[in-house]
């Protein structure tokens, strides 16, 4: 049961160099989940694509629909909250990302993303076993 974030969602919907890495953590054994925050990034992701023209609004409604589809248990924030603040400031890395090492965590999974700063910080660090980089 891998944790995703927002990054390895929007390649389920969106075609791009990561989709087939993308379909491979669904095509995985188990079931998807994430923090809650993954809802509003998404969401928000899609909102510029419309802002920026690069999609209708309709199309970014299929497109936060099709990204969010896959996964099957969100994590409560406000659960996470308190360990996401621990592992942020630890890393001196935003908390948004944490909250997604505090889901793996608390689902004893790992965490697939393509979030390069992320990767680079947890790098070394008492996280780098509960992330992997899609496409790995």
């Amino acid at each position: 049961m891998p944790v995703v974030d927002a990054n390895v969602a929007l390649a389920w919907a969106v075609p791009s160099s990561r989709t087939e890495a993308a379909l491979r953590v669904l095509a995985a054994p188990g079931d998807i989940t994430a923090p809650a925050l993954l809802v509003q990034e998404v969401t928000n992701a899609v909102w510029l694509m419309a802002r920026q023209g690069h999609v209708s609004p309709a199309e970014a409604e299929a497109i936060r629909t099709d990204a969010l589809a896959p996964v099957s248990w969100l994590a409560s924030d406000a659960h996470l909250a308190a360990r996401a603040l621990a592992i942020a400031t630890e890393l001196d890395h935003p908390a948004y990302d944490a909250f997604y090492i505090a889901a793996a965590e608390a689902a004893d999974t790992q965490l697939v993303t393509a979030d390069r700063r992320l990767l680079a910080k947890t790098a070394g660090s008492a996280f780098a076993d509960r992330i992997i980089e899609l496409g790995t």
